[in-house]
């Protein structure tokens, strides 16, 4: 299914939930992202200090969590609407303690690879312009040639590591619907499989999944020119596409 398809069956669904609903769960995680940022630049002040470090680190995963719950809240919905039962689920589903440690794990697990690819990529790239500068530094004729092919090879190394970083966090991104499932069904799985059924339910999806969130852009920019009001709607309609997503891939639909 293209990303224009799930987007009007989002547009559908989130027709049918009231608009109390999805508004004000929307506004929850936009209070949330406020108040932190907030508190975030005022022990900003104290550069270098332990305790502003760890607090800014806290309220970076307090926000991760109630993205999170914003997930689980429009996958349930979604759920409950494409079955045409059950109950409207609560503001703070996804908040119940076997849903956070799970998503501070992940998250903390994502955060470590991105930083070790990072790292590993940022002294592949210093020896490469430390091997440019010798080349030019023992270059008889002066010849630029070795900085522009070592700044070229800088960019195109950034480049792969972006690709990269971003394809790994694609192939982990239905992370969070699978342990809500779990959750739901009871299924006794770690965190390290879960993120394992992602990576394998992912394969093949990658840029399906980049379309659709790419196609959100312009709506992005409206909601920057709306300083953030439009994002009362805009939230709620891309977490319900894709949440459509993995109803599609995980075949939910047919069941």
């Amino acid at each position: 299914m293209k990303a224009k398809e799930l987007r009007a069956q989002a547009r559908e669904k989130l027709a049918q939930i009231p608009k109390k609903h999805y508004m004000v769960e929307a506004l929850i995680y936009m209070a949330v992202v406020v108040v932190t940022s907030l508190i975030g630049q005022h022990f900003d002040k104290d550069d270098g200090k332990t305790t502003s470090l760890l607090i800014l680190y806290l309220l970076e995963f307090l926000v991760m969590i109630f993205k999170f719950n914003l997930q689980v809240y429009f996958k349930r919905y979604q759920q409950k609407l494409a079955k045409e039962e059950g109950e409207a689920p609560g503001y703070f589903v996804g908040l119940s303690s076997a849903h956070s440690w799970k998503c501070l794990v992940y998250n903390f697990f994502m955060s470590l690879l991105t930083f070790a690819l990072t790292a590993f990529y940022l002294i592949y790239i210093l020896g490469m312009v430390v091997a440019g500068a010798l080349a030019f530094s023992f270059s008889t004729d002066g010849n630029p040639t070795p900085i522009i092919l070592t700044a070229l090879g800088f960019l195109a190394l950034l480049l792969l590591l972006s690709i990269l970083v971003l394809w790994i966090q694609y192939r982990f991104y239905m992370t969070p619907y699978i342990i809500d499932d779990d959750i739901e069904q009871g299924n006794d799985r770690s965190i390290f499989q879960q993120m394992g059924a992602s990576w394998r339910m992912m394969k093949g999806h990658v840029w399906k999944l980049f379309c659709l969130n790419i196609s959100f852009i312009g709506w992005g920019l409206l909601t920057l020119l709306t300083f953030g009001i439009l994002s009362i709607w805009t939230l709620p309609y891309q977490n319900l596409a894709q949440a459509e997503f993995y109803a599609q891939i995980s075949g939910q639909e047919e069941k």
